[in-house]
């Protein structure tokens, strides 16, 4: 842009403009389920003198588009002064070095002043046209004309006839300090006016245009005179025709001539086309608009690209749960519903600003993707197209369109999907934990809170806590759902029933297997028998000794080998004589044995002898007995006695003592309590060091009888705690449970101390395995039941798969084309499966029909309060007569086709919506500076002029010593004030021109003035809005207020005060009570009464909640107080504090930070609080959010709760550092 013409434009350059913010447009009411099933078509009576005939109304299309560009300058070409640069009278030697190539700056083909001067004004207009061309509507821009056709009179046709002949691509670049000079440079190759072609073909003369045109092209550079020559030769018997010389620099455009030829050539699809035929029939009522949508989008067809996918869908009904679409982009049920509805139907969607438009548009084409589907998007501008590349980008998928403007990358696609996949985690209750992250993360933080409350050694003292010690893995899984309630009591059962306190040393039942009453009870009386019986036993072997002469033994096993030593003599003598004790028996042995024993003990005993030894043998045995087997009798016998001779070392014979049967019948009884106290005692530490009671001694085995009994009360208790204490062991809580051994009493905070505890353990175990997730190759995804926000790996996978599509060399699934482009760039036989109109409410239907019939479906998004499209404004005076509102293909669509309507997302409802000046206090309302001296100015007043210079100034300077400035632009109410408001700039910056550079600088968003008519593609973070009305000199105001007034005033002005996204200034004159309602009759006057009556109420509060807030907000809130800021909480605790829907929350943020000193506040969002009933919506509600917030001028901050728990106080930093 041109400081020396900070004037008046129309410099709608290309905008990183995002769909979302919001607008404050009235709510829209969805007109179907979330599932997607559009609203059907309101019967309308439609407009008077329309008519369902296709005929007619392809004759009122081409009227309308015949008049679309206004003045046809490629055939009747006028010089005006605001868009010609005529360089026939430049200085030779520039016009011949800039015909040669060179790029040749303004100054040097104009060497007057007073001619530079006059020359740089056209200059700067032409420059400023060519931008609208290029940049809004992807048209050729600025073009220099070589030689002029002159017919004034030709034979047929309109008279008049002054048509350039030769055309070639210029560039005019400002240059200069305050772009004083411009520099012209040709690019690409010169055609022929194709006008002048059609013109000599209907009357006779053939002329090949690209041979002609290259005739120009020599070895010693551009020549066009030889161009000329050979026309002047080819016309030469046409009369009053002539071929001139001309040099100039304009806009010339072949515009309405190719509509018209495109509309010709389709015409008999066009009267095909059931849709098209549905939009020309809006107005004959809903029959016509109800067959068209089932015969052209009711049910689903083939893709006509024929691409296979793993994604395919069935849209012929209602969506199948289990193929839920993937969902690249957060979208809420509004959003979903329309995409749904496009894939399945021919659909309108009426989308206020606001409402998401470009990612469901981006979405839209992801699903188109997946249907092997090729899309068209069209859009009135560029600006559409360029928000719905930017946004694919974004997400890694650029390769789904033909825009080359915005760059991919590969981390973009990962950017935001792990984010929307750690706030589904944070919402969401996991399965393997039954709670959620966010659940966690409150109970921490209320435990934090309670440590750092701060109380005393002496309620320490008198309230003990659970040591918070660190769960083990497996104690964490066994503790999940109600485990945990069961633990605590477990633990506070251990407590009460000392169960914790005993021990080995604390009683000798410690340890034992009785888990029951009737055990404890068998116990105690093997035990008291015991008592009894182990000393009546020792007496009895006592008097057993006495008459054997056994040596005493210690042990019950002792006792019992003795007694069963003197069992077996007793059975040997009741077969052999005592003698068998006392008589060799070695070679009787042998004798009874058998040859094989014989053999295997080497002996060689003769027959003789061994009869003579088994006689011998049986003279021992008693009479009339018969041993069974003698050889193995005589070997027990020989046993007894070797084994006798050890018990009894005095040498008594074997004998059978009188009392060896009460012995017997005694040992009996205690064997039996011996084995069951075994038994009970099994596990003991002291049955461990004795593991075989027969090899204890008696003494100590009664000793630990009387300590066993005298324990009974302990045996009583022992099944509870034992029970208690394998519980605890089964949930991992053993180290938990030691931790209480001394306390005497149940801790109060036992269940929260244990579910502090777990949660820690449960955070730690959802970071590692996020961390894995994050780590581990992308896997096929799992239905996630929600088709709003899935799974991250199906998200990686559809992109994987999109992006490997398009790499095989599959075409881009979305054209991108402005509406008058498409004649241009697309043949009658190019078809898509889809046609996407985006800015459907600024797109006439004539142009829309060229593009619609290109496709077999139809999606139209729009702003039905939005401003009505017009003509091409190529800000000339030609031709802005011919931008007159005109009737929206997106008013046809509304009445023709089903459709869904989108609401924009947490705004405040005005009769008017504002956003705010987020610089001086974020609010509900605009920053306002008065003007009141300024009566006798009824338009454009001084004061405010002034004013509103100041401000750009201020801005610049400001600007220049921060290297993130915010963009800016100047509007005004009204064409003439803007005029004033650039004429003094430049006067002031002469005055400056170390501002110049600033205000001047190309590229995205610069600087720019312009009037609301020619706003709605400009979007910058600070906005300046002259009002330009002022008093009469007796301090009247007519009311009488321009643009405002006209039937489009109201939209005018709404999106006026939505192009800013984070200052909006009101410069202005009059306040809201110089209005008198009774006296306006617009509803853009009224509009601009409201917009002054809120400005004058100054900056609104944002309301704080009632009630406890969030416990990790809490944290949060006192770390920013430690560091002085003051903090509203607008959220509690209670999920439902706030419940309302997505789309009617307001645009409040969670927390407002004052950081005091005179610096903004801070609008902080959180992720953890969730649209009541929806968590799945978290993802859009912060992205929709913020955008709203940064529109209404707040400076956000976007925390994670996970963030606030570990370092609270970084996270206060950095939202004072915002």
């Amino acid at each position: 842009m041109d400081v020396s013409d900070v004037t008046v434009h129309d410099d709608s350059l290309r905008l990183e403009q995002s769909s979302d913010r919001v607008d404050c447009a009235p709510p829209q009411v969805f007109d179907g389920d979330a599932g997607g099933a559009p609203a059907e078509p309101a019967g309308d009576p439609g407009q008077a003198g329309e008519t369902a005939d296709p005929q007619v109304a392809l004759e009122r299309w081409r009227a309308e588009l015949a008049g679309l560009g206004g003045h046809d300058s490629l055939l009747f070409y006028r010089e005006t002064s605001d868009g010609t640069l005529d360089l026939g009278h430049a200085h030779p030697n520039g016009v011949a070095g800039f015909l040669a190539g060179r790029p040749t700056r303004l100054s040097y083909l104009f060497r007057e002043e007073g001619a530079l001067a006059a020359a740089r004004g056209r200059a700067r207009a032409v420059a400023i046209a060519g931008s609208r061309l290029t940049d809004e509507h992807g048209l050729p821009g600025n073009h220099l004309a070589l030689g002029l056709l002159s017919w004034p009179d030709p034979p047929s046709g309109p008279p008049g006839v002054l048509a350039p002949i030769l055309l070639r691509p210029i560039r005019l670049q400002p240059k200069g300090v305050g772009a004083a000079d411009y520099e012209l440079d040709l690019h690409g190759a010169a055609w022929l006016n194709p006008a002048v072609v059609r013109l000599l073909a209907r009357h006779g003369v053939q002329v090949d245009a690209h041979l002609l045109a290259g005739l120009a092209n020599s070895k010693t550079g551009f020549t066009p005179r030889r161009t000329l020559d050979r026309l002047r030769d080819l016309t030469a018997h046409l009369p009053g025709l002539t071929v001139g010389d001309a040099i100039i620099v304009s806009t010339f455009l072949d515009l309405a001539p190719a509509l018209l030829a495109n509309l010709d050539e389709v015409s008999d699809s066009l009267v095909a086309h059931p849709v098209v035929c549905a939009l020309a029939a809006a107005g004959a009522g809903q029959d016509a608009a109800t067959r068209a949508w089932a015969e052209a989008g009711g049910a689903a067809s083939e893709p006509a690209s024929g691409r296979a996918t793993p994604f395919a869908r069935d849209w012929s009904g209602e969506p199948d749960p289990s193929a839920v679409p993937v969902t690249i982009f957060a979208l809420d049920a509004e959003q979903r519903a329309a995409v749904r509805a496009a894939a399945r139907c021919d659909v309108a969607v009426l989308a206020p600003p606001g409402s998401g438009v470009t990612q469901v548009a981006a979405q839209m084409v992801v699903q188109a993707a997946e249907a092997g589907e090729r899309v068209l998007v069209v859009a009135p501008r560029r600006t559409e197209l360029t928000d719905l590349a930017a946004r694919l980008a974004r997400a890694g998928l650029r390769c789904l369109t033909d825009e080359d403007s915005v760059a991919d990358s590969n981390t973009a696609v990962l950017t935001p999907v792990p984010d929307a996949a750690e706030r589904r985690a944070l919402h969401e209750v996991d399965p393997a934990w039954q709670v959620s992250k966010l659940q966690v993360l409150r109970t921490l933080a209320a435990a934090i809170a309670e440590d750092e409350a701060g109380a005393d050694a002496e309620s320490a003292v008198e309230n003990p806590r659970l040591p918070r010690t660190r769960l083990t893995e497996p104690a964490l899984s066994r503790l999940v759902g109600a485990n945990r309630a069961r633990a605590a009591e477990l633990l506070g059962e251990a407590v009460t029933s000392s169960a914790l306190r005993v021990g080995p040393k604390t009683t000798a039942w410690y340890g034992t297997g009785v888990t029951t009453g009737d055990e404890v009870l068998k116990a105690l009386e093997t035990v008291h028998r015991l008592e009894s019986s182990l000393p009546r036993l020792r007496a009895l072997l006592a008097t057993m000794r006495e008459q054997t002469g056994f040596i005493e033994q210690a042990t019950l096993g002792g006792w019992q080998r003795q007694v069963e030593l003197l069992a077996a003599v007793r059975a040997t003598l009741t077969v052999f004589e005592p003698a068998v004790y006392t008589t060799a028996v070695d070679d009787m042995i042998v004798a009874t044995a058998t040859a094989q024993w014989r053999a295997q003990h080497a002996n060689t005993m003769s027959m003789r002898e061994r009869y003579r030894h088994r006689k011998a043998a049986k003279a021992l045995l008693r009479p009339e007995t018969d041993p069974g087997d003698l050889h193995e009798a005589l070997v027990r016998a020989h046993e007894e006695r070797r084994r006798w001779g050890r018990m009894c070392p005095d040498g008594t014979d074997p004998s059978v003592p009188a009392v060896l049967a009460d012995v017997e019948h005694e040992l009996d009884h205690v064997k039996d309590d011996i084995t069951h106290l075994g038994t009970v005692l099994a596990g003991t530490p002291w049955l461990g060091e004795h593991p075989d009671l027969r090899d204890v001694l008696v003494d100590d085995l009664l000793g630990h009888l009387v300590a066993l009994s005298a324990q009974s009360t302990q045996l009583r208790a022992w099944p509870r705690q034992r029970r208690v204490r394998a519980e605890l062991d089964d949930l991992g809580l053993s180290e938990v449970a030691a931790s209480l051994r001394d306390a005497t009493e149940v801790p109060p905070s036992l269940a929260a101390d244990l579910e502090v505890s777990w949660c820690a353990g449960v955070l730690r175990a959802m970071d590692a395995a996020a961390a894995h997730q994050q780590d581990a190759p992308a896997a096929p995804a799992e239905d996630s039941g929600d088709a709003g926000i899935p799974v991250r790996d199906a998200r990686v996978e559809e992109i994987t798969w999109l992006r490997d599509s398009a790499a095989s060399g599959e075409p881009v699934t979305a054209t991108l084309a402005t509406a008058l482009s498409v004649p241009h760039r697309f043949s009658v036989a190019d078809r898509f499966d889809r046609v996407l109109l985006l800015g459907a409410h600024r797109l006439g239907l004539a142009e829309a029909v060229l593009s619609i019939v290109h496709g077999r479906r139809l999606a139209v998004i729009g702003d039905p309060a939005g401003v009505r499209p017009t003509g091409l404004d190529l800000g000339d005076e030609q031709s802005a007569d011919s931008a007159r509102p005109r009737r929206s293909v997106l008013e046809a669509a509304g009445r023709a086709l089903p459709s869904v309507n989108l609401r924009p997302s947490g705004q405040r409802r005005l009769d008017l919506e504002l956003v705010a000046d987020g610089r001086t206090a974020p609010s509900w309302g605009p920053d306002v500076t008065e003007t009141r001296a300024a009566q006798g100015h009824v338009e454009a007043p001084e004061a405010e002029v002034r004013r509103v210079v100041d401000l750009v100034l201020a801005h610049a300077d400001e600007s220049q010593h921060h290297s993130r400035s915010e963009s800016l632009a100047v509007l005004s109410l009204t064409r003439p004030h803007a005029r004033r408001i650039a004429d003094m700039l430049r006067v002031r910056l002469r005055q400056r021109p170390q501002l110049a550079d600033w205000l001047i600088r190309s590229g995205p968003e610069a600087f720019a003035i312009t009037d609301i008519a020619r706003a709605e593609d400009l979007v910058r973070d600070r906005l300046i809005l002259g009002v330009g009305f002022g008093l009469t000199p007796h301090g009247a105001l007519l009311h009488r207020f321009g643009p405002l007034d006209t039937p489009d005033g109201a939209r005018l002005l709404r999106s006026a005060v939505t192009r800013a996204r984070q200052r909006l200034t009101v410069v202005t004159c009059l306040t809201a009570a110089d209005l008198d309602p009774n006296r306006m009759n617009t509803a853009g006057a009224h509009g601009l009464r409201e917009l002054l009556r809120a400005a004058g109420e100054g900056p609104g509060r944002v309301p704080a909640a009632a009630g406890e807030p969030d416990p990790v907000l809490s944290l949060l809130v006192s770390a920013l107080t430690e560091l002085g800021a003051t903090v509203t909480v607008t959220v509690t605790a209670d999920p439902h504090s706030r419940d309302e829907s997505f789309s009617d929350a307001p645009a409040i943020p969670d927390l407002v930070v004052e950081p005091g000193g005179g610096r903004t506040p801070v609008a902080v969002l959180w992720d953890g609080r969730t649209p009541a009933g929806d968590p799945a919506l978290a993802v859009a509600r912060d992205a929709q959010l913020s955008t709203t917030l940064s529109t209404l001028g707040w400076p956000v901050c976007t925390v994670r709760a996970a963030d606030i728990l570990i370092g609270r106080r970084a996270v206060a930093e950095a939202i004072l550092q915002v």
